[in-house]
């Protein structure tokens, strides 16, 4: 059983992520007002977390079917006993579509790791966008076959093996974007010093090109306006998609009265991260950086050594996407692989995503989407009306009073939520057509890699060995499909 200590790691473990590196994009579309920004929605989060905690606590007194709190599943179950069988169902639904839309994200940067180190080595007479698309195919096919056969029963906790890891790579960005913030040879003098941060403040905005990087040559978002604000918004939320999970650790606790506390200690923790790569990240791009920030790095070393660190920190959205799969396995298979059951539940979502991934191919707007259109509704807006539907009375269990502040909390969160679940999703949704206008073509018109990324450099066989040699012609040319 789980300590205090051992659960706050694993939940933490579950949260440092992927959707991390995104975070000098959300800076990028909300600006400065992120530092405040990512502590509230980061207080949401915990404060979700905890009414999630409080629901299944209530079902267990109330009912003793689910005192087994190994096997039954939670969230949707909470959702039917507190808002009626068919509201369940509804929930059930968008908890599996949010599963799709994870594993895209994951489709997307998984695709963009393997181009980049590709790109890194050997020289490709392929149009870098062909490759990428027919990578997002493969993996898109690997998903539909391997995440159904093979069933996946885990515990919360596992994912704590995985956090130096994922550590490591929080390490990695700092040192990289502050290599890119000071420039090559800088950082080396400024580590073990202090820092001003109204330096990093006022030299935020425009990186220079040097030697070893070419920027952007223009923002990811247009005009100045409420798309780019949401659209960070969205991102943050993705951020946080985990905590709809965190009351499965409960099962593992030594004392689940703990829970409110390791939530809270997680949650600061990876705040913490987020801020910190979101304020280096916007300090040494500003509004020229795309959604994954380790494409806009100096060092080729570094961005393949963090590619590599990315690939493990895709755990935290592994877990989440099979405890919700999960959830729908029988009581009685507990344990067991229940291969063509699950296989008939995910595989079709995998394909899904899969579609997603070639629709939406930029990993900012997508994480927007389906952070404001799926993971909203799970983590921020639902949480508060589950709470409130449980304490209102009924024949077999009393009414459980809610105090003044606790009505202003839940109308806060609910409200909140819903702004961002509309307004997140109608801007992303314009910011995918922005850029699909800009050379960000979908991969079913052609998609320009080199547009998207305008860091592409000469492959490493070449400058090392040929640095005098030509490189083929059709290497690092667009080439629209339409």
């Amino acid at each position: 059983m789980l300590r205090l200590p051992m659960a706050t790691a694993a939940l933490l473990a579950n949260l440092v992520g992927m959707g991390m590196i995104a975070m000098p994009y959300a800076f990028a579309g909300i600006g400065w007002t992120a530092i405040l920004v990512v502590p509230l929605f980061a207080t949401l989060a915990v404060f979700n977390s905890c009414l999630l905690n409080s629901c299944c606590a209530m079902l267990e007194e109330r009912c003793k079917e689910y005192r087994k709190f190994h096997w039954y599943t939670q969230y949707s179950d909470v959702a039917s006993k507190a808002l009626g069988p068919g509201v369940g169902r509804i929930v059930s639904g968008l908890r599996l579509l949010s599963v799709a839309g994870l594993q895209a994200v994951v489709i997307v940067l998984t695709a963009e790791a393997i181009t980049d180190f590709v790109l890194a080595f050997l020289p490709i007479s392929l149009p870098h966008g062909q490759m990428y698309c027919a990578l997002v195919v493969g993996l898109g096919a690997t998903s539909v076959a391997v995440k159904g056969p093979c069933t996946e029963v885990t515990r919360y906790w596992c994912s704590v093996v995985h956090l130096p890891l994922s550590l490591s790579l929080l390490g990695l960005l700092l040192a990289g974007l502050a290599d890119s913030f000071f420039g090559p040879g800088q950082w080396s003098r400024v580590v073990g010093s202090s820092i001003d941060p109204l330096e990093l403040v006022k030299a935020a905005g425009y990186k220079q090109p040097d030697a070893h990087h070419e920027a952007p040559q223009r923002s990811s978002f247009g005009e100045r306006s409420a798309v780019p604000f949401f659209v960070g918004l969205g991102v943050i939320v993705f951020n946080f998609a985990s905590v709809s999970g965190f009351t499965n650790v409960r099962r593992d606790m030594a004392e689940p009265s703990n829970f409110k506390r390791a939530a809270s200690y997680s949650v600061a923790g990876y705040t913490a991260a987020c801020l910190l790569i979101g304020v280096m990240g916007y300090a040494a791009f500003g509004v020229l950086v795309n959604g994954n920030v380790i494409m806009s790095l100096n060092s080729e070393k570094t961005r393949v050594a963090a590619h590599i660190l990315l690939s493990v920190s895709y755990m935290p959205m592994a877990n989440l996407i099979s405890f919700t799969l999960e959830e729908y396995d029988k009581a009685e298979d507990h344990g067991k692989v229940t291969m063509w059951r699950r296989a008939k539940l995910a595989s079709p979502l995998m394909a899904w995503a899969c579609v997603m991934a070639l629709v939406v191919p930029q990993a900012g707007p997508l994480m927007a989407l389906v952070g404001s259109l799926f993971v909203c509704p799970v983590t921020f807006v639902l949480p508060p009306i589950l709470y409130a539907g449980l304490c209102r009375g009924s024949p077999q269990w009393p009414e459980r009073p809610l105090s003044r502040n606790m009505k202003i909390a839940l109308v806060v969160a609910l409200v909140t939520g819903l702004v961002v679940h509309i307004g997140g999703t109608v801007t992303a949704i314009m910011q995918i057509v922005h850029e699909s206008q800009t050379n960000h073509q979908s991969c079913f018109r052609g998609f320009c890699y080199e547009g998207h990324y305008a860091h592409v450099p000469p492959p490493v066989i070449y400058t090392r060995y040929w640095p005098g040699a030509k490189l083929p012609e059709a290497v690092g040319q667009c080439k629209y499909l339409l």
